[in-house]
C-alpha cells in the first residue's frame, strides 16, 4: 500500500539520499534544497516520505492551499511553485 509520512528525524537522511534519473534532473529540485524549502517555508510547505508499504520509494514537497490565504502572498520556494501544487522525486529504478 502507498502511504505519505511526514519527514521527521527518523526518515529524512534517506530522503536526501533519494534521486532521479539523469534526464529527469532539470525538472526537479534535489531533495536537500526542498527540505531546505521547507524548513524556511515550513508555514506554507509539507515534506513528506512516500512509502510502497515499508519502503521508501519516493519524496513530496505539499504547498497546501487554504482558502483564506492569497496564493499571490506566498513566497516561491525553490522551483517556485504555488500552494495546492507539489514537487518531488522517486526512487530510480535499476
Amino acid at each position: 500500500m502507498i502511504s505519505l509520512r511526514p519527514v521527521d528525524s527518523t526518515n529524512y537522511r534517506e530522503c536526501i539520499e533519494l534521486s532521479v534519473a539523469s534526464e529527469q534532473q532539470g525538472f526537479v529540485a534535489s531533495n536537500l534544497q526542498s527540505l531546505a524549502d521547507a524548513y524556511v517555508w515550513r508555514e506554507a510547505a509539507e515534506p513528506y516520505a512516500v512509502y510502497s508499504d515499508d519502503e521508501l520509494v519516493g519524496f513530496a514537497l505539499l504547498f497546501p492551499f487554504s482558502g483564506d490565504v492569497d496564493d499571490e502572498s506566498i513566497p516561491e520556494p525553490g522551483t517556485g511553485l504555488r500552494p495546492g501544487r507539489t514537487r518531488g522525486n522517486r526512487r530510480e529504478r535499476p
